[in-house]
């Protein structure tokens, strides 16, 4: 069961691509025994990943919405 933890880190070296507008972000879900999964978004391109770090049969989805509700889904 997650703690509901959440960290911005730089860590694992992901890069963005610079767009002026947008604004990269990058996510890490913990709970008490680590990383869960790790969620990302590049602006440039727009593009959401999510990544599940443990091989543990779950599933993570994720959605993120940007002030004019624009969404990204991810797949």
């Amino acid at each position: 069961m997650s703690d509901g933890s959440c960290y911005m880190s730089d860590a694992d070296g992901t890069s963005f691509l610079h767009d002026a507008s947008g604004v990269a972000t990058k996510v890490e879900l913990r709970d008490s025994q680590g990383l869960v999964a790790r969620l990302e978004f590049h602006p440039y391109d727009e593009q959401f990943y999510v990544y599940g770090t443990r091989n543990d049969g779950d599933s993570i989805y994720g959605l993120l919405c940007d002030l004019d509700v624009k969404c990204w889904k991810s797949s």
